[in-house]
């Protein structure tokens, strides 16, 4: 039976590179999918009911297809992180069809500050201002 793994938390946490770690090192193969990709390809940072529907039915195709293709674990990462997107998104993948964790990673203020500062230098964007 696949392991569906759903990661999620706000933007620049480390959702990928905690996806990108656990691929590379859970038993079996592994396929990962970043719906955050989805969201933002779409209409960045306008978050809808109509985007949380597109985002939920992408998440949820892809997942049936990996287990009907034999992977072992299916990792997802999406910023929505509401108990009602996740129960939906387990009833669209289908009951029965592997076991199902969820992470939300979190991090304290000053954490997240300097994570996301950090990525901003990296990407050569310009300073963002966390009030």
């Amino acid at each position: 039976m696949a392991r569906l793994i759903l990661i999620t938390g706000p933007p620049g946490i480390g959702k990928t590179s905690v996806a990108q770690t656990l691929a590379a090192n859970l038993p079996g193969v592994a396929a990962r999918l970043c719906g955050d990709t989805f969201i933002l390809a779409v209409t960045p940072f306008k978050i809808n009911d109509d985007r949380r529907l597109f985002l939920r039915e992408n998440l949820a195709s892809f997942a049936r297809h990996a287990i009907d293709h034999g992977y072992d674990h299916v990792i997802l990462e999406c910023v929505i992180p509401s108990d009602d997107f996740i129960a939906d998104l387990i009833e669209d993948i289908g009951p029965g069809r592997g076991r199902f964790a969820v992470f939300s990673l979190l991090a304290s203020k000053q954490a997240y500050e300097t994570r996301l500062s950090d990525k901003l230098r990296h990407h050569d964007a310009s300073a963002v201002d966390f009030g």
